[in-house]
């Protein structure tokens, strides 16, 4: 199955194609022109000027596929409920999305810090707004 980058590079490849008019076919969003042709950089530029930019394309590619698999047995999990198998699949899908997040800090995407802070935010939040903090009555 074609990656969604791979597959958006193909696309575009196709544009460009038919501006030269060698073939007609599918026309990008300008998004995805976008996309493909920025220079994505890093925050910390001085931890990450030895990683390519491909290696951290695919830091952020692998994050996205794994947050994806992580939703898909949150979904399972509220269709069918949990047994043996589905609680595995949840562990598993949880700690690839925790590497991920532990590789955006060694990668310098973000700080520690920048995650503690983020992480209470979303907790305060869910206290206001959620029923997760409710204690039992």
């Amino acid at each position: 199955m074609e990656r969604h980058l791979e597959y958006m590079k193909r696309r575009l490849r196709e544009e460009e194609r038919k501006k030269e008019g060698i073939m007609s076919g599918i026309h990008p969003s300008p998004y995805v022109k976008e996309v493909l042709h920025t220079d994505h950089r890093l925050i910390d530029d001085k931890k990450v000027k030895n990683f390519p930019q491909d290696i951290q394309d695919e830091l952020f590619i692998i994050t996205t596929e794994e947050c994806s698999e992580l939703s898909k047995e949150c979904m399972k999990y509220l269709r069918w409920g949990m047994d043996k198998k589905r609680r595995q699949n949840l562990i598993s899908e949880l700690g690839d999305v925790k590497c991920m997040i532990d590789l955006m800090v060694e990668f310098g995407v973000i700080s520690e810090q920048e995650l503690e802070d983020s992480t209470i935010t979303k907790r305060n939040k869910l206290k206001k707004w959620s029923k997760l903090f409710n204690e039992p009555k």
